[in-house]
């Protein structure tokens, strides 16, 4: 993937999208069908406070945007159009007052489906906390659709 490509994937990702900078979800790595992104603990991200864990709906969160980055690479135009039509998460360990990374692989580039598979762990162990496999919706601009 070329660098400019590249640049842009970033640009969008870490400055276009709002939930993102809410979350602090920033990307890390990225190239043809794969995607790789951050997220820093806070307090804030907590959903249990009995036991300090870290809310599934923020994994859920970073595993969809993994998978919708790697989804990203496949498109070509700006005018392209992505949305999840489904995510399936495997919540594996609890999430700690750690930060997490999280990729995602291309599976099936399709006419309107695309197909990811997803992964969350945290960044200092390595203990992985979530898999996931995601279905996005894609209208290319060249079907005339957008």
């Amino acid at each position: 993937m070329a660098p400019e490509i590249k640049e842009f994937m970033r640009s969008v990702i870490n400055e276009m999208m709002p939930a993102h900078k809410l979350l602090g979800i920033t990307l890390q790595d990225i190239d043809a069908g794969y995607a790789l992104l951050s997220l820093p603990f806070r307090p804030e991200l907590i959903g249990d406070p009995r036991s300090q864990r870290l809310h599934g709906g923020v994994i859920a969160a970073i595993l969809d945007s993994a998978g919708g980055a790697a989804a990203m690479t496949t498109l070509s135009s700006p005018e392209d159009l992505l949305a999840s039509i489904d995510i399936r998460i495997d919540y594996l360990e609890p999430g700690r007052t750690e930060d997490v990374l999280a990729e995602g692989k291309l599976h099936r580039n399709g006419k309107a489906i695309i197909m990811t598979s997803m992964r969350a762990w945290h960044a200092a162990s390595g203990t992985t906390i979530a898999e996931a496999r995601g279905v996005y919706r894609v209208r290319r601009k060249e079907d005339g659709k957008t």
